[in-house]
């Protein structure tokens, strides 16, 4: 019964906030823009959105390294999809998905692979920090 009911809550909230999303929108000028969009543009980003993920997974091997070599690029590609589907669906769940998914694809513990999320995750806001930083000092001449 509460499985039911959690999956009730989420498709209410799900309807609820597609109608606020999309109330009052012109669907006929919405696809008049995406039918004038340039191909090109679509795959340049299609590359760079497929390229920076499977550099998310490198690194992510490169930080599973110690706990075991060869681990699978397929399955940490894979597993970083699902968690972002997840993610859509339930923030920040996705996380945990990745972690359940790779730990049983590559038979590595929980423990391990959640310690993998945390140093990702700090590595993630250290370069966040940096960025930040780094367009302060840059966007201080304009301000």
């Amino acid at each position: 019964m509460k499985r039911v009911l959690n999956y009730a809550l989420s498709f209410v909230l799900s309807g609820v906030f597609l109608y606020v999303a999309f109330h009052n929108v012109d669907f006929n000028e919405v696809l008049r823009k995406v039918s004038s969009a340039s191909i090109f543009w679509i795959l340049i980003f299609l590359a760079v959105w497929f390229l920076s993920h499977f550099f998310r997974a490198l690194r992510w091997k490169v930080i599973l390294n110690s706990v075991k070599p060869n681990t699978s690029i397929k399955n940490l590609f894979g597993a970083l999809m699902v968690g972002y589907a997840v993610n859509d669906v339930i923030p920040r769940a996705g996380e945990i998905t990745r972690a359940i998914l790779v730990g049983r694809w590559e038979g590595l513990s929980r423990s391990s692979m959640f310690g993998a999320v945390i140093v990702e995750r700090i590595i993630d806001l250290i370069f966040m920090g940096v960025a930040i930083m780094i367009s302060f000092f840059i966007l201080n001449d304009y301000l």
